[in-house]
């Protein structure tokens, strides 16, 4: 009915926490789609992140990993330039990376912690987003996607105060 309405056919997309779960599904949906995909992990297994751009370049699509921290500016400036001399271009960004959540009281939290989680969920999705966007300006335009959580709407116990912060804040990013 409406065949095209889906299609990501030329457009290439970063996925950042693409190794599994959550990602990978994105990644997979975005490949069947038609985009070229950049599946990227701060995992240092590589192969979980290898393995689901093979899976996409198994069945036709085109894929690549790049294993990126995104709360660590030099690994975001490498991803957005290796994914720029592979493809040439920057049409989706997925911030889909996320530190889970810390089990702890606020009294009760460490600081590093508190900070790991932030670094991962916000300033990573900060990080990323302003390393794309300046490429999607150049070419005309782009999509910026970020993956939250209902916790960044209503803190779902007492014990995972980082976590719904910093959901909260990527939704006020959005």
């Amino acid at each position: 009915m409406f065949p095209d309405l889906f299609s990501l056919q030329g457009k290439v997309a970063i996925i950042t926490g693409g190794s599994r779960g959550i990602g990978r599904a994105i990644a997979l949906a975005f490949a069947e789609a038609g985009a070229k995909v950049v599946v990227s992990s701060r995992n240092k297994r590589p192969p979980e992140l290898e393995k689901v751009a093979e899976e996409i370049c198994q069945k036709g699509g085109q894929a690549i990993a790049i294993p990126a921290h995104v709360g660590k500016i030099e690994d975001v400036e490498n991803l957005v330039k290796r994914t720029m001399q592979e493809f040439g271009r920057i049409d989706i960004l997925v911030n889909n990376a996320g530190a889970n959540p810390v089990l702890s009281t606020m009294a009760d939290l460490d600081l590093g912690a508190f900070q790991k989680v932030l670094e991962v969920n916000l300033i990573g999705a900060f990080l990323m987003s302003k390393a794309v966007v300046k490429e999607m300006i150049k070419q005309g335009g782009g999509r910026i996607i970020n993956i939250s959580s209902i916790s960044g709407l209503r803190a779902r116990n007492d014990q995972t105060g980082a976590y719904c912060i910093s959901k909260a804040a990527l939704n006020m990013m959005t």
